[in-house]
């Protein structure tokens, strides 16, 4: 007698090498979406920071009396703080950069989205192509999200070129170089437009 069918284990080793040709396929399914998802707000972040860079260059290039400060407690109270000084600053609580206009309470310097977990800045003289002196503002990011550096360095360093030369520090230098190892951070500047 000639029997057409399939057996019991014939059924069962079918089930079970789809399941795992399954399995695999979700896998890989599951790891290409998380993967698009991290490029994503990877790419979302440094979109971020390319737009608080260009502002900072474009509010900060012209200024006058540019004056770096420690934190946000640096900065004097309203009553005491001139019509013409403006402030930069980066605020830990809400991971927004900041900005206080005169006597005007502070806002959020650029609408959005962006959070970072660090941005600090810091000033260096230096000769120019001319042989005169230049003023760069150097502006560091750290940024927040998980491909970050972990090591608490900034995931983003830039220079600005700065067309004035009454620019000092919090302690009243005038001329110095980066230190790059030094732990002083500065997370407010002080300028005048």
């Amino acid at each position: 007698m000639n029997r057409k069918g399939v057996t019991l284990v014939e059924l069962i080793i079918v089930v079970a090498i789809v399941g795992v040709i399954a399995t695999v396929t979700a896998n890989i399914f599951i790891f290409g979406n998380k993967s698009f998802d991290r490029s994503q707000d990877i790419s979302s972040q440094q979109m971020d920071t390319r737009l608080v860079i260009q502002a900072i260059s474009k509010e900060l290039r012209y200024a006058e009396d540019i004056r770096l400060l420690k934190d946000k407690d640096s900065i004097p109270q309203n009553s005491s703080i001139k019509d013409e000084d403006k402030y930069i600053y980066f605020d830990y609580i809400s991971k927004k950069i900041m900005k206080k206009d005169g006597k005007n309470s502070a806002y959020e310097f650029l609408s959005g989205e962006q959070n970072f977990e660090n941005l600090y800045f810091d000033i260096q003289n230096t000769e120019g192509p001319t042989g005169g002196e230049e003023v760069r503002l150097k502006l560091f990011i750290k940024e927040q999200h998980e491909s970050s550096n972990a090591d608490g360095e900034p995931d983003v360093k830039t220079t600005i070129s700065l067309l004035n030369q009454k620019t000092t520090k919090d302690d009243g230098a005038s001329k110095y170089e980066l230190n790059e190892t030094n732990d002083t951070k500065f997370n407010v500047i002080k300028y005048k437009k």
